[in-house]
């Protein structure tokens, strides 16, 4: 049978449909494996076993190898508990792309490189050579933006560059060359410092904010995870374990970033009220020599908790975990308390291996394997709980 003369009954069935747009789909999203494995969420009229032309619908699929070669069909073992078909691996033979397409309707896409190397080509006059080249070997991906767009946008990001007499942010950039959106550039700054050397400097990177308690004597800095934890202990300032430390609310892995210690990268919010003069006083010691200064770090009794711990330690080798709001949290996971990570959605964390923090290594890390029950440290209520009470 020719192939140009695939019958129309078995090219509109839907089951066949299906499985040739599949494949067309992953040419098209320019895909390497381009096979699919029969299942009940792909192919699910093969598993409905309420039809009585299940038999009929695998052998169009079986004809799509038999008589027009356009597939390879890899059977599995056979199994008394499975149909034949049940777990077989389809692969599409690559040769009969343009024939497909042509049945399909559905013509050849250019690939996203492609289309990016027309759209700064037709920016030449707007670009140096330098620029065309950086553009050509480094494409930039802005959401639902065509290449066009981005390129044009990034043709006017430089005429404001050199228009400005201040440093302007990439918040500001994006949205004043994506129609008001200013995500579109979020965390490019050295994209775009590549792309505009001579203008590096009029590109302000966007300071990390931190929410700071600062008491009237100082000596240590406290990072907390959550919020909620944040404020209670900022209530409870005076308290002995604290009285003498900076509060830092971390805000997750906020302030595992590694500009947080780059003096004009971070901004500070201060919880309480604080002199002028005072708050100079706290930016300079934050910002000096900090070798025999102590950081601790408290947050969640859990991978991700421990994984903040470990890249913050990255940045202050010396941090260890805040051991008085751990041991706190310890007295409820030895009742029993704790969820697993089914229950709070965090099967994705995963365990950090080792922290460098001798604390966390010997004792927390290895209890959460064994127990696989994480706690939120948001169940500590009051300072007192931390000092044993």
């Amino acid at each position: 049978m020719s192939e140009m003369n695939i019958p129309k009954g078995v090219l509109n069935a839907d089951i066949v449909q299906r499985v040739l747009h599949h494949f067309i789909d992953k040419l098209d999203r320019q895909g390497t494996r381009i096979s699919l494995s029969v299942s009940k969420s792909l192919l699910p009229e093969l598993f409905d076993f309420s039809r009585d032309d299940i038999d009929y619908l695998w052998s169009l699929i079986e004809d799509l190898e038999k008589h027009y070669h356009l597939l390879t069909i890899k059977l599995p073992k056979a199994s008394s508990n499975k149909e034949i078909y049940e777990g077989a691996r389809i692969i599409f033979n690559t040769d009969k792309e343009i024939l497909v397409r042509q049945w399909l309707q559905r013509p050849q896409q250019l690939s996203a490189q492609l289309v990016w190397e027309n759209a700064v080509a037709q920016y030449t006059h707007r670009l140096t050579l330098s620029q065309r080249s950086f553009l050509q070997a480094n494409r930039l991906s802005c959401g639902d933006k065509t290449a066009f767009e981005v390129v044009g946008a990034l043709c006017h990001i430089g005429r404001q560059l050199q228009r400005t007499a201040v440093a302007l942010s990439c918040r500001t950039l994006s949205a004043r060359s994506f129609k008001g959106d200013s995500k579109c550039l979020e965390h490019k700054e050295d994209y775009l410092g590549a792309l505009f050397p001579e203008h590096q400097h009029r590109i302000k990177p966007r300071p990390l904010l931190l929410l700071v308690a600062i008491p009237e004597r100082y000596n240590q800095v406290l990072f907390i995870e959550n919020q909620e934890s944040f404020l209670m202990l900022a209530a409870e300032h005076t308290h002995r374990l604290i009285a003498h430390s900076v509060l830092v609310y971390t805000a997750g892995f906020r302030a595992a970033a590694t500009r947080i210690n780059i003096h004009h990268n971070v901004a500070f919010a201060v919880h309480n009220p604080i002199t002028v003069s005072s708050m100079r006083c706290f930016q300079r010691w934050w910002h000096s020599d900090a070798v025999l200064r102590d950081y601790y770090f408290w947050g969640d009794l859990d991978y991700s908790g421990m994984g903040i711990l470990a890249s913050m330690r990255q940045i202050y080798p010396a941090l260890k975990a805040w051991q008085p709001g751990y041991q706190a949290m310890l007295r409820y996971h030895n009742k029993g308390l704790g969820h697993a990570p089914s229950e709070a959605k965090k099967q994705a964390q995963h365990d950090p291996g080792i922290t460098g923090c001798d604390y966390v290594d010997q004792q927390l890390l290895p209890l959460l394997r064994l127990s696989q029950r994480f706690l939120d440290q948001e169940i500590i209520a009051g300072i007192d709980e931390c000092n044993g009470q």
